[in-house]
C-alpha cells in the first residue's frame, strides 16, 4: 500500500487501517507525518476527539451534557 495523498492518509487513518500495517507502511506513514503539518494536526484532532468521548461516554446518554459537550469540542479544535 502506498499512500499518495493526505485524503488517502485521513481516510485509511480514520478507518484504522494502519493499525495492522506493515513495518513500510507504518514507516511511510510516519514519514508522511513528518513532512505534512495539516496531517499532523488531523491527526492530533482525531485523537483529542477520540480521548474526549472515551472520557465522556457515560455523559453522552443525556442530551443536555451532550450539547455542552459539542460546545467544548468545538472550541478545543479550534486551538
Amino acid at each position: 500500500m502506498i499512500l499518495t495523498n493526505c485524503k488517502e492518509m485521513a481516510a485509511r487513518g480514520t478507518r484504522g487501517e494502519f493499525d495492522d500495517a506493515s513495518w513500510f507502511t507504518r514507516l511511510l506513514v510516519r514519514a508522511h507525518l513528518l513532512m505534512c503539518r495539516h496531517c499532523r494536526r488531523f491527526k492530533a484532532q482525531m485523537e483529542l476527539i477520540s480521548a474526549e468521548a472515551r472520557q465522556r461516554a457515560d455523559d453522552l446518554l443525556e442530551p443536555a451534557r451532550l450539547a455542552d459537550f459539542k460546545r467544548k469540542l468545538v472550541r478545543r479544535l479550534g486551538r
